[in-house]
């Protein structure tokens, strides 16, 4: 089972979607070029109404949006068990996703506020935002789902340095005992 929140969901769902680690690689790389385009943000700008950006539906770079890299997948028809995690603004709570366009749950996921707009949910009419604003790690909602064995990923939690050289293992101190000690912290 992969699960994932923001950009998590997007890696996620590549994950899922694609069995071969080199195609997965590039689409990402591919996407994540076309995304730190200026041309792409100049071009996505708008009146700032709800948003900075329109959400790339009529952008020069249609293809490496969101919906040009999972076109009409399902979420249903990964090869993967897979959800993602998005803000229900309308009523005020998580969604978890595990069924549906995988575009529209992968893009409402990654929808910051201010940033992009939220998207409306076809089933319900709600509109959706980044699930990071609800739960931004769900490996509670993978351990519900029954998974026993979690691998997680927080790319927002604070930097520690856990690196450990061989110098610093030698000599015993290790990651903890050398950040204590004045003047060996990095």
């Amino acid at each position: 089972m992969v699960g994932g929140t923001s950009i998590g969901s997007f890696v996620g769902a590549l994950w899922s979607d694609e069995r071969n680690i080199t195609r997965v690689i590039h689409r990402a790389k591919q996407w994540f070029r076309s995304m730190t385009s200026l041309w792409s943000k100049i071009l996505d700008l708008t009146y700032p109404i709800t948003s900075m950006m329109t959400g790339g539906a009529c952008s020069v770079y249609y293809f490496w949006t969101i919906e040009g890299v999972f076109s009409d997948t399902q979420i249903e028809d990964l090869w993967i068990p897979y959800f993602n995690i998005t803000t229900d603004i309308t009523a005020s709570k998580m969604r978890v996703h595990t069924s549906g366009d995988l575009w529209r749950y992968v893009r409402s996921s990654m929808s910051l506020s201010g940033y992009l707009p939220p998207l409306c949910d076809p089933k319900d009419g709600h509109l959706l935002l980044d699930g990071g604003y609800v739960n931004n790690l769900p490996a509670d909602v993978m351990k519900t789902a029954g998974a026993s064995i979690i691998f997680a990923v927080d790319v927002g939690a604070a930097r520690t340095e856990t690196t450990q050289t061989t110098a610093t293992i030698c000599l015993g101190f290790g990651s903890s005992g050398r950040n204590g000690i004045p003047g060996l912290s990095r």
